[in-house]
């Protein structure tokens, strides 16, 4: 894997789970195919879904004004309470909206 970040498909129904807290919120929500995720997130997430969990990846907007890893990095504070209310939002409601049985 060095050089390169492996991909790894999301789950629809962990995508509805996180799309659904984060309307909860009036965070605004699009579906993006062409996002690339971290490659340690692309490996958590195989792991989760190779034992049969669901798993998916989310960008709260933050007005990034610098790239990562910048001396001058700094983001929109303001996203932090609407990304942790979502992030509580999953947490609350995916018993619920999981198919009887992957609640376990």
């Amino acid at each position: 894997m060095t050089g390169s970040v492996p991909n790894c498909p999301r789950s629809p129904l962990a995508r509805e789970i996180v799309a659904a807290a984060a309307t909860q919120v009036t965070l605004k929500t699009r579906e993006c195919h062409c996002v690339g995720t971290s490659d340690d997130a692309t490996v958590l997430m195989r792991e989760v879904m190779s034992h049969g969990g669901i798993a998916t990846y989310c960008v709260i907007g933050a007005g990034l004004f610098c790239p990562h890893h910048h001396t001058t990095f700094d983001f929109n504070e303001g996203a932090l309470l609407p990304a942790v209310e979502t992030l509580e939002g999953i947490i609350r409601n995916s018993d619920s909206l999981l198919p009887a049985g992957r609640a376990e």
